[in-house]
Formats: structure tokens, C-alpha cells, sequence
């Protein structure tokens, strides 16, 4: 049984990590629009067990690992958020995403340490990285999110992992590479707004 429950759009998902290369221990999972690469011991979630706002999610239980990809459609989140008056306008798009989904986190969890967010370009694609230390009730051991924030064309994206807070110098590369191998790869059918960002 893992050690760590999920919390509002938070779900298990996993990965080991490894320091050989992308191509030869990483598998790519090609979903409408985009395609990453992810470790190839990581299993897929399906059924009750998965986000139900989730595009893709993957796990390993047995190392305390998880990864899931929530999207929105692009305009739809800045309507919807620029008519409720909480959209800054000095902000990038993908920045203000990102604080979208971490004001979900502070109303969710009990954050222990929050670190700099880190702004890339991967692939092309603006992007912006956060990572943060927490306690969730209940759950008897300290996690580190890393948390991706990628504008593509018509959609944004929120590539999440998470681990133990203990461990979690043992999987920043691979997350890290996970979320640099992200990318679009043509049009995609437009979806419903994620309901979780809703007001």
C-alpha cells in the first residue's frame, strides 16, 4: 500500500530514476497533441485509482514515485479567469497557470518549503518549473512536488511528479527529463475545460 494518499487532482503515479540515457530507459507515451518520455518501469493508472483530470498518469509504487499531466484549453482558462478578476495581466500566460494550480496546493496541503519557480523554454514552448516541499493530512512522511507549467498552442499543461521528501535527490533527474522531453505534435480535438480550475 503506498505511503502517499491522494489529494484534491493529486493521484499516484510513479518512476525509478536512472542515469543512462533518455532514449536507451525512457519509453515515449504519445497522447492527442503531445508526446513525453517516461521510465520504462512506470505502469499506467486506470479506473478508480486515476485522476479523473488527468490526460495521462503513470506509477511505480513500489519506489514512491508518481507523474500525471492535467491540460486546459488555453482561452478558455484566460476567460474564465479574467472574468472572475483573478487573471494579472502582468503575468505570462503560463505564469499565471502556474499560480492558478499552486493557490490549489496552499488551499490543500501544508506547504513546509516553497522554492523559486525556474523559467524554460523546452522544445521550443514556454515554460515554467516550481518545486515545494509538504505534509499531507494523514500521510506520515514529508513530499516534494515538481511541478512543469508548458504553454503549447491552444493548450496549457501541468506536468506533475512527486515523491518522498527523502528521496527526492534520487528522482530530480528523471523528472527533470520527463519534463524536458515534453512536446507537441500536431492538433488535438478541443476538449472541456478542466473542471478543477473552475470558480
Amino acid at each position: 500500500m503506498s505511503k502517499i494518499l491522494v489529494l484534491c487532482f493529486v493521484l499516484l503515479l510513479s518512476c525509478k530514476d536512472s542515469t543512462s540515457s533518455l532514449k536507451s530507459d525512457f519509453k515515449e507515451i504519445k497522447e492527442s497533441g503531445f508526446s513525453i518520455r517516461i521510465p520504462n518501469n512506470m505502469n499506467p493508472v486506470y479506473g478508480e485509482n486515476a485522476n479523473e483530470n488527468a490526460i495521462i498518469q503513470y506509477q511505480n509504487i513500489f519506489n514512491e514515485t508518481y507523474f500525471l499531466i492535467i491540460e486546459d484549453e488555453k482561452k478558455d482558462f484566460v476567460d474564465t479567469f479574467k472574468s472572475i478578476g483573478e487573471y494579472d495581466e502582468d503575468l505570462s500566460i503560463v505564469e499565471n497557470y502556474m499560480n492558478v494550480h499552486l493557490d490549489s496546493f496552499h488551499d490543500t496541503v501544508d506547504i513546509l518549503e516553497e522554492y523559486n519557480p525556474s523559467y524554460l523554454t523546452i522544445n521550443g514552448l514556454d515554460a515554467v518549473s516550481k518545486e515545494f516541499d509538504c505534509t499531507l493530512e494523514d500521510v506520515y512522511e514529508d513530499i516534494t512536488y515538481f511541478l512543469t507549467f508548458v504553454e503549447g498552442k491552444e493548450q496549457v499543461y501541468m506536468i506533475m511528479a512527486w515523491t518522498l521528501k527523502d528521496d527526492k535527490e534520487t528522482h530530480r533527474t528523471t523528472f527533470s527529463k520527463m519534463a524536458q522531453s515534453f512536446k507537441l505534435t500536431g492538433e488535438k480535438k478541443k476538449k472541456k475545460q478542466n473542471a478543477k480550475l473552475r470558480k
